[in-house]
């Protein structure tokens, strides 16, 4: 899984438009389809793993995958938010529908981290702490 995965890094624009969230005092979670993170934790050296997270909700740990609705709503249940209080970011459009018909707004993640993290910052910076 090390090799695998050695190539997995956060993009920069959206971890600082998810701390600048968390500043704002608004929650973040991380929603994962994982291997979870025993006995190799792809995340640790990311430096964005421990403490960062509100709610972390991965597909190994919780025996279901997105786009079943099953699992945004535990990532609901995890923040202790309603669907119409989150926003939701996937690079996968099809994991998208399950998480509107739960209100929850999303955003369809492509190739220009700095347009999705100006996006996230005025749909996140404009609300109410969570």
């Amino acid at each position: 899984m090390r090799r695998a995965l050695a190539n997995l890094r956060p993009q920069t624009e959206i971890v600082a438009a998810a701390k600048r969230a968390r500043a704002a005092g608004i929650k973040v979670a991380m929603l994962s389809n994982s291997f979870g993170a025993e006995p190799y934790n792809p995340y640790e050296d990311k430096g964005i793993w421990t403490d960062f997270f509100d709610a972390v909700i991965l597909s190994e740990r919780e025996g279901v995958r997105k786009p079943s609705t099953l699992i945004y709503q535990r990532a609901l249940v995890g923040l202790g938010l309603t669907g119409p209080e989150c926003v939701f970011v996937d690079d996968h459009a099809g994991n998208l529908p399950p998480a509107e018909a739960l209100g929850i707004r999303t955003v369809h993640h492509t190739t220009d981290p700095a347009g999705t993290a100006a996006l996230l910052d005025s749909l996140l910076l404009d609300r109410s702490p969570a």
